[in-house]
């Protein structure tokens, strides 16, 4: 399901001439804020007058965008010793990542073996719910 937000700002005196420039401030912040936050909307629409500047979400979705993160961790030859049980380097990077070594994966790169954290984290609703 989606939805539709306003957001509307209180200022004081705007010359006429600044306008223009903060409608586009606004509009790449928002866009910008809620990319960072895995938030979609399908619409994004700035107004304003010298004393009130509205942003308008429209189509905003009601989850998070679920990712995927790959955090590359210390060299496979550093995380294991000779014996092939891990180190302070791959416990400590497990840790770290809040898994268990046996959870981090090894992958070839241009630069050798090294370990990877693979988390998926799931979207979460947009709106919590609780605390309005």
């Amino acid at each position: 399901m989606k939805h539709k937000a306003v957001l509307e700002i209180g200022t004081e005196e705007i010359p006429a001439k600044l306008i223009s420039r903060i409608h586009k401030e606004l509009m790449t912040t928002a866009g910008e804020l809620l990319q960072n936050n895995r938030i979609k909307t399908e619409e994004i629409e700035v107004l304003g007058a010298p004393r009130r500047l509205t942003l308008i979400l429209d189509g905003v979705y009601e989850y998070q965008d679920d990712i995927v993160e790959e955090i590359k961790g210390p060299p496979s030859n550093i995380a294991f010793d000779d014996q092939g049980k891990p180190t302070k380097a791959a416990t400590g990077f497990a840790s770290s990542q809040g898994l268990e070594v046996d959870e981090l994966e090894e992958r070839d790169t241009d630069r050798g073996k090294y370990l990877f954290a693979v988390i998926e984290r799931e979207g979460k609703p947009v709106v919590d719910r609780k605390s309005t």
